[in-house]
């Protein structure tokens, strides 16, 4: 009878696992990031359980990045049997002080991942530093350009040999990283950073960095966050083909070409498959494309902050649903701003408002078009016309998507698209341009029409008294996606969208010789102000020479896309932009020689 009892019991229980083994397995379909991040992360004691919790909640460390960086000097297994001991004899509240020496026992420091590292393509002179006539910024750009050996890394071979014992992902090839906190390479960070490379002649460093996000597209389907294991499940704005692209314009390399394309399109793939969604607008259909991360947990990288913020929500499903928003506000590189604050709700500095999940962002959506129309490109270099006429007719459509669906006629600029009012999100944010610089422009309206709205716009926001730069937004929210900030990727976006533009109006490339100038002068101003001399993550563009600041970290230096957009800026407007109205009499005499030399040949012809 006693064997009875317990056979149906154990019945019973084998039973229930089935049934919840189901319930996760579904769970888990619905949600591929959601498996995803399960099967690389979570087995580390440095991203979940108990540890995990206990030293993120007491604040052992300020920057709540600074664990899950750390490296494992044993396996998790034999750490989490260790430290469930720790947990019987403290009586399940651990010391801080306890805490901190069981660290230092079982975890090494952050850094010791990587072996030093000087990229061997670095010259401490490129050609485009010539070009550059204020004497003082010359100076300044040589100074970026050493930089760049500063940010270099190269991952030690042990991460490969015992890849449990850490949370980066091995790559590889070396790179270049945006710095400080941020000591991984990052995915859409690293555009700019390319783009940088490539005007340092740096052409080697910079296609090791394209085959590094290759690989991670062949390994995952597409380009994580950043390299560490806690970002996956999540991306950042798919930039992976504009690299391609930058790197083909410096270098015209086939071959390169002819090994990369098929990884581009799958990624490009994962995007269409994973982040779009059909919808409705004046009772036609429309493919469009969001942000959407589907996790419904903290992000192990900002672990205390995501919970104190979901603290907030009694309900535990609300919990889940605030988890994916944070997420998703992450992958879509403004973590965290106003813009993601719906419509007629009142904007706060508040994490909980976030809800980018009902947006249809403008700058997504024009990536999806400008990379359809790149690939396009690649596919007739290699002579494939079903697929170049493919993603040609893709990148049409998305261009007549954005004209039709994000396009204002009264503020006369495109803005993001709520999904609940089924209206456009008013306001100010440098992303609202986003599709001059893909040129998206559909073909509803002339693109003169179109350049002579855009800028009216800027010119009702009054942007150029801001003596510093374009404001991320007119909203003083204390997220770091707001004012007073200013982000070197937006300088470039808005920048570059007016400079390609100036051929449909001709005063759009005063208006970008004006913002390139405002920013470059405010760089300079605080790099020149500090010792040493640094470049920031961010800067306040109310004033010269002042960093940026808000949002969950202390502003970062290095920095890696500060450094890129700047010497883009110089490369583009270096015979116009000043800080020393001493002219130096030396570019201009090579210039006056050379244009001398050109006269002097073409008679000779």
């Amino acid at each position: 009878m006693l064997f009875l009892w317990w056979l149906l019991l154990c019945l019973k229980i084998c039973c229930f696992s089935e049934v919840h083994a189901k319930k996760v397995i579904n769970k888990n379909q619905n949600n591929k990031e959601s498996f995803t991040m399960a099967s690389s992360c979570s087995h580390m004691v440095s991203c979940q359980g108990k540890l995990f919790h206990h030293v993120q909640m007491a604040r052992i460390f300020n920057d709540s990045k600074t664990f899950v960086d750390m490296k494992l000097k044993k396996s998790s297994p034999l750490i989490e049997k260790e430290f469930q001991n720790l947990l019987i004899e403290s009586k399940g509240s651990p010391s801080k002080e306890i805490l901190k020496d069981f660290i230092l026992k079982h975890f090494d420091d952050t850094g010791t991942e990587f072996t030093s590292w000087v990229p061997e393509d670095w010259k401490p002179t490129p050609k485009f530093v010539h070009d550059v006539y204020d004497r003082d910024l010359r100076k300044w750009v040589t100074d970026l350009n050493a930089i760049w050996k500063n940010l270099g890394r190269k991952i030690s071979p042990s991460v490969k040999e015992e890849e449990d014992l850490y949370s980066l992902i091995y790559l590889p090839n070396p790179f270049v990283v945006p710095g400080g906190r941020f000591r991984e390479p990052y995915y859409w960070d690293s555009y700019w950073i390319i783009e940088g490379l490539l005007l340092s002649e740096m052409h080697k460093t910079a296609r090791g960095m394209i085959e590094n996000f290759v690989h991670l597209v062949d390994e995952y389907g597409y380009v994580p966050n950043g390299g560490r294991k806690y970002y996956l499940g999540r991306s950042q704005p798919p930039l992976l083909i504009p690299m391609a692209q930058l790197y083909w314009d410096a270098t015209s390399d086939i071959q390169f070409l002819k090994k990369i394309t098929a990884s581009l399109e799958k990624e490009f793939q994962w995007w269409l498959k994973n982040r779009s969604t059909s919808i409705l607008v004046d009772g036609l259909p429309y493919q469009v494309f969001q942000y959407k991360v589907n996790i419904s947990e903290p992000r192990p990288e900002s672990y205390y902050e995501d919970i104190k913020s979901a603290d907030y929500f009694p309900d535990s499903n609300d919990k889940e649903l605030f988890y994916q928003e944070i997420r998703s506000a992450a992958e879509s590189g403004w973590d965290f701003s106003s813009r993601w604050q719906l419509e007629g709700e009142e904007h706060t500095a508040n994490l909980t408002d976030t809800r980018i999940k009902s947006l249809v962002p403008v700058c997504l959506n024009s990536i999806m078009g400008m990379n359809a129309n790149i690939l396009s490109k690649f596919f007739k270099q290699l002579d494939d016309e079903e697929n170049a006429k493919k993603y040609e007719d893709f990148a049409l459509n998305m261009s007549k998507t954005i004209s039709r669906v994000l396009w204002s006629e009264r503020d006369g600029i495109w803005l993001d698209y709520n999904l609940e009012t089924k209206k456009l999100q008013p306001g100010f944010y440098p992303s609202n341009f986003m599709p001059l610089w893909a040129e998206m422009y559909g073909t509803e309206r002339e693109k003169s029409y179109i350049l002579e709205q855009a800028l009216a716009y800027i010119n009702r926001y009054e942007i150029e008294k801001f003596p510093g730069g374009i404001p991320t937004s007119l909203m003083n929210s204390g997220q770091q996606w707001d004012l007073p900030n200013g982000w070197a990727p937006l300088q470039h976006i808005v920048v570059l969208g007016f400079h390609k533009a100036s051929k449909h109006h001709p005063d759009a490339e005063v208006k970008a010789l004006t913002l390139a100038t405002n920013w470059v002068v405010n760089n300079y101003n605080n790099y020149k102000s500090k010792t040493p001399h640094v470049m920031m993550e961010k800067y306040d563009v109310t004033s010269l020479g002042v960093g940026g600041g808000g949002g969950e970290y202390e502003n970062q230096e290095g920095f890696g896309w500060s450094n890129g957009v700047v010497m883009k800026f110089l490369n583009m407007y270096g015979h116009r932009i000043r800080v020393n109205h001493d002219v130096d009499p030396a570019p201009l005499g090579v210039g006056v020689f050379l244009i001398f030399y050109k006269l002097m040949y073409l008679e000779k012809d």
